[in-house]
């Protein structure tokens, strides 16, 4: 039987295990980024989403709501963000140093942090919940397998990992990646493309509300997310989603936070500098894999469904 493989179990190889024939997720059985956060991931919404989520939400539990975006400076907290101040933020979240090189994405960066997505619309349903449902739905099937992946063939088309009982060799029609786009292409040989890719350790702080006094100030002012782009404070977002927790992200790793409370995890820096051609009989899908920080779960499963109808011709 044909089988298309798709390496990663995280949010976007379960998307993609959705729509192709045949699948099969290779995955390493950690727990993902996600998971470990534990704060809630947003979904977009838009109407293909929204007819997706059906499949495993009832119409009751697909409510919506506006999320607010403000922008925090010289004391106070605004819907708008200045020009002069969105390179700042981009060069303070993502540790850029060369503003010429980042232009193109800093245009880009602008029409949102001056103010036009301010408030954007999205499903009370979140990221962990569509995972869960998706993965409980698959779990007790024969289409994942848990293992380390250690090379992948292109030319003969197949996958090497490694199991808790030894090696495994698979070899599939088509193969769709999740993962890192720099660990796709070491692990496929392309070891000058993977270099290309440039990305920032990142740390995820975790308070609680009942001790952030700063924190539980802005909370209340309604926004979910506040943005940080001068040099004033260390982290450059706030996010206010969760009941109990507030979380803050820092552009780098902070070793002084040593409490488990602080999670450590990595920012891309080059989404756009970086082309990139998959090999044939492979497609990128995710922000991690397309390489393309602004890569949302909405959009993902738009990519998911034209790659389907790609590949679900031969299988």
């Amino acid at each position: 039987m044909p089988i298309n493989v798709i390496l990663g179990s995280g949010i976007s190889g379960l998307i993609a295990s959705q729509f192709v024939n045949n699948p099969l997720i290779i995955s390493k059985g950690e727990s993902s980024f996600a998971e470990k956060i534990n704060v809630p991931q947003i979904i977009h919404y838009s109407a293909s989403t929204y007819q997706f989520l059906r499949r495993f939400f009832s119409k009751k539990e697909l409510t919506t709501k506006s999320y607010k975006v403000g922008y925090f400076w010289n004391g106070k907290t605004h819907s708008k963000c200045p020009a002069q101040l969105v390179l700042s933020y981009y060069r303070k979240s993502r540790n850029i140093e060369n503003d010429v090189k980042y232009s193109i994405e800093m245009k880009e960066a602008s029409t949102v942090m001056t103010g036009r997505k301010s408030i954007f619309k999205g499903f009370t349903v979140t990221i962990q919940q569509l995972a869960e449902r998706i993965y409980n739905d698959i779990h007790w099937t024969n289409d994942i397998v848990w293992g380390n992946v250690v090379k992948i063939d292109t030319k003969k088309n197949a996958v090497y990992f490694r199991t808790s009982t030894g090696m495994r060799t698979i070899f599939y029609n088509n193969l769709i990646s999740t993962i890192p786009a720099n660990i796709f292409f070491k692990l496929a040989g392309f070891n000058l493309i993977a270099r290309q890719f440039k990305y920032a350790d990142i740390t995820i702080l975790k308070l609680p509300r009942e001790s952030d006094v700063f924190g539980n100030l802005l909370s209340q002012l309604g926004y979910d997310y506040i943005y940080f782009p001068s040099e004033e404070f260390p982290f450059y977002r706030a996010n206010f989603l969760h009941p109990g927790w507030i979380v803050y992200e820092f552009s780098q790793p902070q070793r002084t936070l040593t409490t488990c409370n602080a999670i450590r995890n990595a920012q891309m820096t080059n989404d756009v500098e970086v082309e990139f051609k998959m090999p044939a009989n492979t497609y990128a899908l995710g922000r991690f894999a397309e390489w393309k920080h602004e890569v949302k779960v909405n959009e993902t499963i738009d990519r998911a469904q034209e790659i389907a109808k790609v590949i679900n011709k031969d299988t």
